[in-house]
């Protein structure tokens, strides 16, 4: 008897496993119902609590996936900050230092220098810089004066040395006289006055220099000199109109 209801206990848990029911598995076995009912609860008890177990080898595979997305970020996030040591701190603060001794130096080395030259395009970029960031803005028609007549300057320095004259220089000096008179606004009244005779003092010595520099070289170049000596002639009427209104 006891076999034989152990032998049933064992069916009736198979049967329980493949989904059936307590009711299902009693009805099978009616003679067997009051005995197996109790150990069947208890069986689908247990098989419920398999159930939720969690899996320890997927748990341990989560937690193995955890650590290395861990390790990853952790690797990421110091790539992303490199820890800085005191001595590459130095290195990169001489090699800063080396690097604005040589944009001083390359500032300084292209200040004379005339167009044609190597180190002439670092000369008008440090210009730009300084007319751009670091002159106020009440001061800058001054400044454009102030680079008008180095060009002129550089114009007279060309023909002199390379026997030609330089359409750009020519060209760039027009420029900054003209931004000169549309920044006259700018100025404060009382400064108004001396801007005014500054730019006139400017016009008498564009005329004059480029007079002289029509008369002394080469034919072919008069046509360019002779407008540019026309427009600085114009410019210099406005000007001067202008001072008698003040």
């Amino acid at each position: 008897m006891q076999n034989k209801i152990e032998d049933v206990l064992d069916k009736a848990i198979g049967q329980l496993n493949k989904g059936k029911s307590i009711h299902e598995c009693l009805s099978a076995y009616p003679e067997y119902a009051e005995e197996l009912a109790p150990l069947l609860a208890t069986a689908q008890k247990l098989q419920e609590i398999h159930i939720k177990k969690p899996n320890m080898c997927k748990l341990e595979e989560t937690m193995e996936k955890v650590r290395e997305t861990a390790e990853f970020m952790k690797t990421q996030n110091a790539a992303r900050v490199p820890s800085i040591s005191f001595n590459t701190m130095i290195r990169m603060s001489m090699a800063a230092g080396f690097m604005l001794v040589t944009a001083i130096g390359l500032m300084s080395f292209s200040s004379s220098t005339l167009p044609g030259d190597s180190l002439y395009p670092v000369k008008l970029f440090c210009e730009k810089i300084d007319l751009d960031y670091l002159t106020a803005k009440n001061k800058k028609a001054f400044k454009h004066i102030e680079l008008a007549d180095k060009r002129l300057d550089e114009v007279q320095k060309v023909v002199r040395t390379k026997h030609i004259i330089d359409g750009n220089a020519l060209h760039e000096m027009h420029e900054h006289t003209e931004f000169a008179l549309n920044q006259a606004d700018e100025c404060p009244d009382e400064e108004v006055a001396g801007f005014l005779k500054r730019i006139e003092q400017l016009h008498r010595r564009q005329i004059g220099q480029l007079t002289r520099t029509q008369s002394d070289f080469y034919a072919k170049n008069t046509d360019e000199i002779g407008q540019s000596i026309q427009l600085c002639s114009d410019r210099m009427d406005w000007v001067q109109e202008a001072n008698q209104e003040e």
